[in-house]
């Protein structure tokens, strides 16, 4: 029986309570139950998107995980794991969180259901997907657009700030400054 592995990059951002614990908690848990994470970008901080009330800087991390799952059943874990950090869903989509995690690519899939849209379908406006997903794929060719990650950041008109942090430490998940 051949086993697929496939590569997924997504992107984590939390900006609810301890938000370096709450992306290293995503990272383990996303190891555990999804997939082996392969790259990982610095943190940055980043201006909240949308109409939030608070507009809390979120922190955010671009991955690169290989994982068997499908596309259904690697957003069926992210959701868990998302519920299980204690991400409460509403009616406002720009609302505080304590983590997000989105697919941005699966490899270089094309799909549009409910549940699932991928490439993720406004990544190419938000700076704050395209800073890290640079940092750890500026050659991963859009599969929509036809344009590398890289030319997607220079021609993104996104005016929101966004910092980039110290490297993470894996051992301890915590951000160490050059």
């Amino acid at each position: 029986m051949h086993i697929m592995i496939n590569e997924a990059y997504l992107l984590l951002g939390s900006n609810l309570g301890d938000r370096q614990d709450y992306l290293l908690r995503a990272r383990r848990a996303l190891s555990c139950l999804a997939g082996n994470m392969l790259r990982a970008s610095h943190l940055f901080e980043t201006e909240a998107w949308g109409d939030t009330p608070d507009k809390q800087e979120y922190l955010n991390q671009a991955i690169l995980l290989t994982t068997t799952h499908s596309p259904a059943s690697l957003i069926r874990q992210t959701l868990r794991i998302e519920g299980s950090l204690g991400r409460q869903r509403g009616d406002n989509q720009y609302a505080a969180r304590t983590i997000d995690i989105d697919i941005i690519f699966f490899n270089h899939m094309m799909l549009n259901t409910n549940s699932l849209v991928l490439p993720h379908p406004r990544m190419q406006l938000r700076r704050f997907v395209l800073e890290p997903l640079n940092e750890i794929a500026p050659d991963f060719v859009h599969p929509v657009f036809k344009q590398k990650v890289a030319t997607l950041l220079s021609e993104c008109d996104d005016c929101l700030a966004v910092k980039k942090l110290g490297a993470v430490d894996a051992e301890i998940g915590r951000t160490r400054t050059f």
